[in-house]
């Protein structure tokens, strides 16, 4: 792989475009899949980047499969989920070369943070938090031009193909210039992302995120979150422009990047706008004082408002959605929305656990 922390030093982007072709080279021929002659088996499996089943054939020369009755079951006495059905599906098939099972999908990635990796994984200071830890983020994301994203990304895409990772859902905000100012072309970084993904060979589902706000109470953007920023015409002009690259490997979804920083009138001429297949996902409920926040100035807690607000369903993916009460959990579940915990970076910032069993 290649140490993107000491590429961040170097004085050119050549010098990283040149390093990055020796590994995408190499985890291409990683990420190659060929067909196995056979009999054909289609077989139903959750696409859980895209939210939908899709049959899929699987070629195989024997009949031997996995069942979910087969593998371990719930200990006794756990209450079972209603909302929840448990596919019957073969799970994994066995070929000629083995046993094959689907890819995973990575659910929620920020492909420049792979460049923090490292620097904040760790208390270094008794004050140290999730708004310090943004800190960090922000002096990081403040060194990135395409090509150096490109790079970044090309490398996080290989690691996760190396780890099983077929697709990921890129959340991504970092949009323009550093200091606020838009590309000549508008969708520039966006089109970095893309062609990572391309060079490496994943699927993606790229989620252009919506940031318009600095916190519930609407202030401006800070002069770090500036080139994360659109207004909703803007925005809307985004999606359509990256619409053009969609594909059997790249998909285009929205992302409100929280109740704090898309407010509810633009939040609502969006969702409007959006084709109905459209997924969406949104940050909520991460920390603490984002939800005292949310229920000192719109009434409620951030799912229950959202829930109250729009209509939530399969489309959805709620990430993090870690401070909730029984009522929340209920009604997510209800829903149809799906929901992303990122339990490394949540147990590294300390922001809690999701409430997985009573979900």
């Amino acid at each position: 792989g290649i140490n993107v922390l000491r590429l961040l030093n170097e004085p050119t982007a050549a010098a990283i475009a040149s390093a990055i072709v020796v590994a995408v080279v190499r985890v291409t021929a990683v990420a190659t899949i060929r067909p196995v002659p056979g009999a054909v088996a289609a077989t139903q499996v959750q696409d859980q980047q895209h939210g939908q089943c899709h049959r899929r054939e699987h070629h195989s020369d024997h009949e031997h499969s996995v069942h979910p009755q087969s593998l371990p079951q719930p200990v006794a006495g756990l209450r079972d989920n209603a909302p929840m059905h448990t596919q019957t599906t073969p799970i994994a098939t066995r070929t000629a070369r083995g046993w094959a099972l689907p890819g995973i999908a990575n659910l929620h990635s920020h492909a420049f943070q792979r460049a923090m990796a490292g620097l904040a994984e760790r208390q270094t200071d008794p004050a140290d938090s999730f708004w310090t830890w943004r800190e960090t983020m922000y002096a990081m994301a403040a060194r990135f031009d395409p090509d150096l994203l490109h790079a970044v990304a090309s490398q996080l895409y290989m690691e996760m193909l190396e780890a099983g990772y077929t697709t990921v859902c890129e959340f991504h905000y970092l949009h323009h210039a550093p200091d606020g100012t838009p590309y000549a072309q508008a969708d520039a970084m966006s089109q970095a992302l893309l062609r990572a993904a391309r060079d490496t060979g994943i699927r993606i589902t790229l989620l252009p995120v919506l940031y318009m706000t600095g916190g519930f109470d609407g202030r401006p953007l800070s002069a770090r979150q500036r080139r994360f920023g659109h207004d909703v015409d803007a925005y809307l002009r985004l999606l359509d422009t990256l619409r053009a690259s969609e594909s059997d490997t790249v998909r285009i979804g929205c992302a409100l990047h929280s109740l704090r920083a898309v407010p509810s009138d633009a939040m609502h001429e969006v969702l409007t706008a959006l084709p109905a297949a459209s997924r969406i996902h949104i940050h909520i409920a991460e920390q603490q004082p984002e939800v005292e926040e949310c229920v000192a100035l719109r009434g409620a807690r951030p799912v229950q408002w959202l829930l109250d607000s729009v209509p939530v369903d399969a489309r959805w993916t709620l990430v993090h959605a870690t401070h909730l009460d029984e009522e929340e959990v209920r009604d997510i579940a209800g829903s149809g929305a799906t929901v992303a915990i990122c339990t490394t970076t949540e147990a590294n910032l300390g922001d809690g656990l999701f409430p997985l069993r009573d979900f």
